[in-house]
């Protein structure tokens, strides 16, 4: 959640949204109600800092457990133990998601379609990461997270909308990514333009 918030400054997110939207601060929570530019802008910045937190988190998690013995680790591996923390967090998340959106236009993609973001990471800068693929694509992963919450007797609105909005969620997955490589180059230059007044300060 941390290198979530920290991705969202890094990319200069930020100024792009006061650009676009003249807001001075990043607000989670939206007062007035946004337009479909806006819900497509937000949502879309919400998937990325969530991608980008997700592969740093992944890379960090990696280098902390390389030289550790931990039990638990030796049988999962460092990138399915990740994987399945991270599912987790979302699983959790999902307890205090509404279904509803309140007749509003969101700020943040659906909790599933976050959940199916993980899923569907491959890696960075094209280069796919087949130790991450392998761990997304092997069931087992899946089976602990829901024995997990069976055993707890939780409901979840992931595990109850997994089957009947899958389909939902990856084309709004697909949308939002798309959405945001537009806006790459002009995140480029915002961050072009920080560089240089750091340099000078």
């Amino acid at each position: 959640m941390f290198l979530h918030e920290v991705a969202h400054i890094e990319g200069c997110h930020l100024d792009l949204i006061y650009d676009e939207m003249r807001l001075s601060e990043y607000q989670e929570i939206n007062i007035n109600p946004l337009n479909e530019k806006e819900s497509l802008l937000l949502r879309a910045l919400e998937l990325e800092a969530d991608t980008l937190g997700l592969l740093n988190s992944l890379t960090i998690w990696r280098r902390l457990t390389k030289d550790q013995a931990y039990h638990e680790l030796q049988s999962f591996g460092a990138t399915r133990s990740w994987l399945i923390a991270t599912e987790l967090l979302f699983f959790v998340m999902s307890f205090n998601h509404e279904r509803a959106r309140r007749k509003q236009l969101a700020s943040h993609p659906s909790i599933l379609s976050r959940f199916f973001n993980i899923r569907l990471l491959r890696g960075t800068h094209g280069n796919e990461d087949e130790e991450l693929i392998n761990a997304v694509n092997d069931p087992l992963t899946t089976r602990v997270l829901i024995h997990w919450v069976t055993k707890h007797e939780l409901s979840s609105l992931i595990l109850e909308s997994f089957h009947e909005q899958s389909s939902q969620s990856v084309e709004e997955v697909t949308e939002l990514k798309a959405h945001v490589e537009t806006l790459w180059s002009r995140l480029e230059e915002y961050q072009y333009k920080r560089s240089q007044r750091i340099a000078t300060a």
